[in-house]
């Protein structure tokens, strides 16, 4: 790896996914793989695979970051792939306060920018319940994901910035300034 690895951290539907497409041109999506299923219209997010195949790259160390969580659906794994993310030129992933602690911690903050996106919770409501299927389960996984946010993203300090999604070219512009300061 011999640049510094851009994570992009934030609560459920703050616009994590719409800001690092943006950003494409500059850094590199290492995308995560997942047992979770995709949601409708979902194209290229994760790399989407069943629990054997989760469970067989795990048990080889093939990720640097796994992450479970307990859903109204049950189980949903995440793993950020190891080898992806050391042979990709500006890397940038997408991960939860606890995968940024985990990578800080493996590969050193030094290593790492750092960037927590913060939205309004209405907002945040108002984008989820547009994005997936209006199920009764659907709503009660919603509003998990919304509660969990709330204990799961506590720890300022692991942030090199944090900014506010209320307007996505302002965002826009401010992490490309950002970025700016960091590439080599």
């Amino acid at each position: 790896m011999n640049s510094k690895v851009l994570v992009i951290c934030g609560k459920t539907a703050c616009g994590k996914t719409t800001i690092i497409k943006g950003i494409a041109n500059k850094y590199n999506e290492v995308k995560s793989y997942t047992t979770r299923p995709k949601r409708k219209g979902e194209v290229d997010e994760y790399v989407f695979v069943t629990k054997e195949e989760f469970d067989k790259l795990a048990s080889e160390n093939k990720f640097i970051n796994i992450r479970d969580y307990y859903t109204e659906y049950g189980l949903w794994r995440y793993g950020t792939p190891l080898e992806v993310l050391l042979n990709t030129e500006n890397p940038m992933l997408i991960l939860d306060e606890q995968g940024l602690e985990n990578i800080q911690n493996k590969l050193g903050r030094d290593n790492i920018i750092s960037i927590l996106i913060e939205a309004d919770e209405t907002v945040r409501l108002y984008r989820s319940l547009n994005r997936d299927e209006a199920t009764e389960q659907n709503t009660r996984e919603i509003n998990r994901r919304i509660k969990d946010d709330d204990i799961k993203f506590k720890n300022r300090s692991l942030y090199d910035y944090i900014l506010t999604n209320n307007n996505l070219d302002e965002l826009q512009k401010n992490i490309e300034f950002i970025l700016s300061l960091n590439l080599k």
